[in-house]
């Protein structure tokens, strides 16, 4: 019998990490759990009610590999990018694409990636500033970012800018309500993840006889050698 590892795996952000079977589940995203066993896969929809519109999906597996991750690879067009613990990826799909996935021997489930799986718990009403990421799509440039980032503006009644391709902010009014926010955010098939955006304290300074007190338990470190 072979001894478990003495180590977790770190946590990513959309999952907590937990030792699980290889067949497990237990799908823990941050913002609560997906039992697969009782969870109904999606349902095949008939061919006139198809369309090519990207949607999110959690993709199951039973294992994952490289000829299982390569199958799913070509259908989509992507590389799997967005792995959840255990044996899950998100990726973004049309139906036809996600109903050929549906039936690869390799894949356990499939399911929707639903709007309350994108938000973090942790955001509070009135948070001001708001991060959103989006899915994984290797095909989304600059362009196509900003165009989705004012799409969403008009939509939820915010200012959203882009920060990279991936990556949107939120800026809203005192009056809003930033629960409302992000559940109008969610419901865009692009978004995969959102969080509060919180400030950030940066000090400057060689590390040879400077010293600062940080006492708040959420304060970052980062470490920078100009010698590299």
């Amino acid at each position: 019998v072979e001894a478990m590892p003495s180590f977790l795996p770190v946590a990513i952000v959309l999952a907590i990490s937990h030792c699980l079977p290889v067949h497990a589940s237990i799908i823990e995203l941050r913002a609560g759990n997906v039992d697969t066993e009782k969870t109904k896969e999606i349902p095949q929809l008939e061919v006139s009610l198809q369309d090519e519109e990207q949607r999110p999906y959690l993709i199951n597996l039973k294992e994952v590999n490289e000829d299982i991750k390569k199958s799913i690879s070509n259908i989509i067009h992507e590389s799997l990018e967005e792995y959840i613990p255990e044996n899950t990826f998100v990726i973004l799909a049309s139906h036809p694409e996600i109903y050929e996935i549906q039936k690869l021997p390799g894949v356990a489930w499939v399911g929707d990636y639903k709007p309350g799986y994108k938000v973090s718990p942790d955001i509070g009403k009135g948070a001001r500033k708001l991060t959103v990421l989006l899915g994984h799509d290797m095909h989304r440039g600059e362009e196509e970012s900003l165009r989705f980032a004012q799409i969403l503006s008009e939509s939820c009644k915010i200012t959203a800018t882009m920060a990279t391709s991936k990556t949107l902010l939120l800026s809203l009014k005192d009056e809003q309500d930033a629960l409302k926010i992000a559940s109008c955010t969610s419901n865009h098939h692009p978004v995969l993840w959102i969080e509060e955006r919180k400030d950030v304290k940066v000090w400057s300074a060689p590390t040879t006889g400077s010293t600062h007190n940080l006492h708040d338990p959420a304060t970052e470190i980062h470490f920078r050698s100009t010698d590299l």
